[in-house]
């Protein structure tokens, strides 16, 4: 009798943070087989001890590589096929993660890593080869995420707990890679009675004191009635 074939199942979050005016995606350098010494997602297998269902082990893998949990934390699209990986078989549950202030954190290179390491993204990729499909992968985190921005409030999740409408602007020209009208973007998040003003205000430099937010509830994303369109034309 033929021993049936196992399929390897995994979990490869996508992990975006923001900094230098730059979306950014973390990767880590492999130092086991396949693809020794590339680069390649955070991922991992699935547990089958360990990890409850497949967001447990989602959670699990963010938690090894940057020692946080609670971030905002979205499955993307199950990928498979018997080419994507030398070993044989095998499928990958796609996550997105958003990490605000990369600086706090103290990046790990646990086992089957050497290196880990925030990579910007320029366009559609990061400019450096990837193992398996992870450039693929990418691809489809960040679309996913591009959509998510035009219609919800998940752009904030990359920014402090305390930020200026200016902030937010910023994150979202980041994200969508173009102009965002600051005042269509103060009726969606205002009008919507979604921010709570901080008594306190930011300095900056000569200009005017800018007043700080948050969000009421920042373990929620709120969706917008349309999505969010492009700057109007002079």
């Amino acid at each position: 009798m033929t021993r049936p074939q196992s399929i390897q199942t995994s979990v490869d979050p996508v992990i975006f943070t923001v900094f230098d005016d730059k979306l950014h995606i973390l990767v880590v350098r492999r130092n086991i087989e396949p693809y020794n010494g590339c680069w390649s997602l955070p991922g991992g297998l699935i547990d089958c001890k360990e990890d409850l269902d497949i967001a447990s082990a989602a959670t699990r893998k963010l938690k090894e590589k940057t020692n946080l949990s609670g971030c905002y934390l979205e499955q993307v699209a199950t990928v498979g096929s018997a080419s994507r990986d030398p070993r044989g078989w095998s499928i990958t549950i796609v996550y997105f993660a958003l990490i605000p202030r990369p600086g706090e954190i103290a990046l790990t290179a646990t086992h089957g890593a050497s290196e880990v390491r925030w990579e910007p993204l320029n366009n559609d990729g990061i400019g450096i080869p990837l193992a398996f499909d992870h450039e693929k992968l990418i691809k489809m985190a960040l679309e996913r995420l591009r959509s998510k921005v035009s219609y919800t409030s998940v752009a904030a999740h990359l920014l402090d707990e305390a930020f200026t409408l200016l902030d937010l602007q910023n994150i979202h020209e980041i994200i969508l890679g173009r102009k965002v009208e600051k005042k269509t973007l103060m009726r969606r998040y205002i009008g919507s009675d979604l921010l709570l003003k901080v008594p306190e205000n930011r300095h900056e430099g000569r200009m005017r004191p800018a007043q700080l937010y948050q969000l009421k509830e920042r373990n929620k994303v709120h969706y917008f009635v349309r999505s969010m369109e492009g700057p109007r034309e002079e």
